[in-house]
């Protein structure tokens, strides 16, 4: 699972040293700037999941360099850092877009949790952008296996897992229709989680003795098991994680009732166009008939 990558903004090299300590003792992967110039660079470089921007700089100031961050990256949420004497400067910079503000100097508590509600705030945004593209997916009446190939990418994106699988059931095998990401270890242990959590009947996650974690839910149409969604990550899962597979495995179980209702469709349609053509033939053989059904149609 990739660390979340945090931009810190400040002329003051000190604070910089301490905000890369704090930060990267949360798991975060810092990169710093001293200017504007630099976090401009790095903002076109990269993207971000928060940002700390010093309010006080020159010659441009950190109101400036938000607005400049959001032409480039729209959804980055920004604490604006201040000193006790400008907290109504940073109180306006909330009314302009950032996420909060910090004050000066750093009280633990309070950044570990600003910063670990705006990267919450973050990855929610992610998530509803994710199902808002799956839900696309399933409405455009395209292929079963295109909607559960979103699926398991939006599950990846979503929890931060290295590999993620869509389990079918056919003729009373599990057989993968969709991945996404990749992993070293066997597809065989992800179907042996598949299997556990079918049989369960609940989303569950699965510890192997190689620090591996495997994450499943399991897919129900009509009232029946028919495959199972499944993750594998190397960090501890959180009960949002299985949530969110719960959420992606019922977008699965929806492509494949549309699938198979389609099909029925098709089925029935064909059937009833068979039904016709024979009935055109009977009729077509005696003239008198076949001006009947011409008129009838």
């Amino acid at each position: 699972m990739k660390a979340a990558r945090a931009l810190v903004v400040d002329d003051d090299p000190g604070i910089l040293e301490i905000l890369k300590t704090r930060l990267r003792s949360m798991g975060l992967d810092v990169a710093l700037a001293r200017n504007y110039r630099e976090a401009v660079t790095l903002l076109d470089d990269r993207g971000f999941d928060v940002a700390l921007f010093d309010l006080r700089m020159e010659p441009v100031n950190g109101l400036k360099l938000m607005e400049a961050a959001h032409e480039r990256q729209p959804r980055l949420p920004v604490l604006i850092m201040t000193a006790h004497g400008t907290i109504d400067n940073a109180v306006e910079a909330v009314r302009q877009g950032a996420f909060d503000y910090l004050t000066k100097p750093f009280v633990p508590e309070e950044l570990r949790g600003k910063v670990g509600r705006a990267l919450s705030e973050r990855r929610w945004t992610r998530v509803r952008t994710l199902l808002k593209s799956v839900g696309e997916a399933l409405g455009s009446a395209g292929p079963m296996e295109r909607v559960l190939d979103a699926i398991a990418q939006a599950t990846v994106e979503a929890t931060g897992a290295d590999r993620a699988v869509v389990f079918l059931l056919e003729d009373g095998h599990l057989v993968p229709m969709a991945s996404a990401g990749a992993a070293p270890g066997s597809i065989d242990d992800l179907a042996s989680t598949a299997e556990a959590v079918i049989e369960g009947k609940n989303p569950a996650a699965v510890a192997d003795a190689g620090g591996r974690v495997m994450l499943g839910a399991p897919l129900f149409v009509g009232g029946g098991a028919a495959g199972a969604l499944v993750v594998e990550m190397r960090v501890e899962p959180t009960a949002n994680d299985l949530d969110l597979l719960a959420i992606f495995s019922s977008q699965a179980a929806v492509a494949l009732k549309n699938t198979r209702e389609l099909e029925r469709l098709r089925s029935g349609a064909l059937a009833a166009l068979g039904r016709m053509a024979t009935q055109l033939a009977h009729d077509l053989r005696n003239p008198l008939g076949g001006l009947k059904l011409f008129a009838e149609y």
